[in-house]
């Protein structure tokens, strides 16, 4: 959370109850900041498990040619 959107916490904490709502909707907009960087991040974490298997797979077969041309090789 960025500085000054700490500091208008703070303030509104001095306020008392007559910020309450303030702040409630900062914590909601924070949380669906956080949701959307997650969801970003679920994104990223597919990717390089797609890109893993990928390099296992052509690891185990010796050549990243099993992935081109769609044939199996099991080393031994």
């Amino acid at each position: 959370m960025p500085i000054k959107e700490i500091k208008h916490f703070i303030d509104w904490c001095s306020e008392g109850d007559a910020t309450l709502q303030q702040r409630f909707d900062m914590f909601m907009e924070r949380k669906a900041t956080v949701e959307a960087q997650m969801e970003e991040l679920k994104k990223t974490i597919e990717l390089i498990e797609h890109k893993c298997s990928y390099y296992k797979l052509a690891l185990e077969a010796g050549t990243e040619d099993i992935h081109k041309n769609n044939k199996i090789v099991i080393k031994n």
